[in-house]
């Protein structure tokens, strides 16, 4: 019974994969929760974003955060003039810039990009390209995401790829004998071919197989591109998915009854869910890459203040205006803006007059709402985010 079998082997893939996840694909055991105060030295915040975001990786928050990272730095500063976000080069002085930084900043100002007409170098965002915008930014963004990749994609993440290829063919032997059986395949095909030639079906089945997988993958990358912002190839991945999904409607009602179509497209949406499902399970981190995520999820601890008790909080650094661009930068890597400004505002309304907006003296910020309100603007999905995308050609 091949139409049993295949289903047999489908569910015996599912009981490979969770025996493979229990010896290989766990993670190393987490640390206690301890809140963190400062970033993990030598990380710049696009890095903790990139690490954080896995298996995603890179996306438009590490562009950001660095740029913002950049700004608290003094090497450039970030007006608002309106709707319009304007970036200016302070120059390198004495800071010391990491890796992924420095290929920033040598993207957005080097020499080719220096607008004639201005005292310093300059362009706005958001714009068409003009002073150099949309070379510049893009050129950056491609230069950070090289120097993320080098960086981080090794000896933080264990993948299995191993596993996960013995996963695959597993899926697609069960796919193989599921497809074209003659249990399942109309009367008239399976009279003809499907009854004295057992290799040669299984051989069609498994191509069948691959098809379905091949239509699936392309329906839902163009989905997943789409809803990134990557509208040139999100649409392209989607109709290629649309088109030989057609194809393979055609060649699916032509082999099976209304039963069997059924029944072999449940199965087939089964095998890719599991191998897709699986394929980000089985990547574990690292001994490296937990140390590095437990003492990020320490600092978003800080930030977010669910620190637990007053006692582990007892050591934290003072909430002043310099410690708060500090680490903004890093509650927009990760996705704690909101939260580090109601600290601050907690702070800051408590009558220390050192936090009051008039006082605030950050150079890296300008034309910004005064106080933490800074941090609705510059945080991932926010004003200064979708003019950074709009420039390096991307859209949210």
């Amino acid at each position: 019974m091949p139409f049993l079998r295949g289903e047999f082997i489908l569910l015996g893939a599912l009981g490979y994969y969770l025996l493979a996840w229990v010896l290989v694909g766990r993670d190393p055991r987490k640390a206690v929760p301890v809140p963190m105060f400062e970033p993990p030295a030598g990380y710049s915040p696009a890095a903790l974003r990139y690490l954080w975001a896995a298996p995603t990786g890179f996306d438009s928050g590490c562009f950001t955060a660095v740029v913002v990272g950049l700004a608290e730095k003094g090497v450039l500063r970030i007006e608002r003039n309106g709707s319009t976000f304007h970036l200016h080069d302070l120059g390198l002085g004495n800071v010391q810039l990491l890796a992924d930084e420095e290929s920033v900043y040598s993207a957005l100002f080097h020499e080719g990009h220096i607008t004639p007409d201005l005292p310093q170098k300059s362009f706005s965002l958001g714009g068409t390209g003009r002073n150099g915008a949309r070379q510049a930014c893009r050129a950056a963004w491609d230069g950070l995401k090289g120097k993320l990749d080098e960086q981080l994609k090794k000896g933080y993440r264990v993948n299995n790829g191993r596993w996960v290829t013995l996963g695959v063919w597993i899926s697609l032997l069960g796919g193989g004998f599921l497809s074209f059986d003659s249990g399942v395949l109309n009367s008239e095909i399976a009279n003809n071919v499907a009854e004295n030639h057992a290799l040669l079906n299984l051989v069609l089945g498994v191509c069948l197989t691959g098809f379905w997988a091949l239509v699936l993958f392309f329906c839902q990358g163009g989905i997943t591109l789409l809803r990134a912002g990557d509208m040139g190839p999100g649409f392209g991945l989607g109709f290629l998915g649309l088109c030989f999904g057609v194809m393979l409607s055609i060649i699916s009602m032509n082999l099976y009854a209304l039963p069997g179509l059924l029944r072999v497209t449940g199965w087939m949406l089964f095998g890719y869910i599991l191998n897709a499902r699986f394929l980000t399970l089985m990547k574990r981190y690292s001994r490296k890459g937990r140390q590095v995520t437990d003492h990020l999820e320490g600092l978003r601890m800080y930030i977010n203040g669910s620190g637990g008790s007053h006692a582990k909080l007892a050591y934290a650094p003072e909430m002043t205006v310099a410690h708060h661009d500090q680490l903004l930068p890093y509650a927009v890597a990760l996705g704690c803006t909101g939260e580090w400004a109601e600290r601050f505002d907690a702070v800051s309304s408590a009558g220390r007059g050192d936090l009051q907006g008039e006082n605030r003296v950050s150079g890296g910020f300008i034309g910004m709402p005064e106080g933490a309100q800074i941090s609705s603007v510059l945080a991932v999905g926010g004003d200064f985010d979708r003019a950074l995308m709009a420039s390096c050609g991307n859209s949210h």
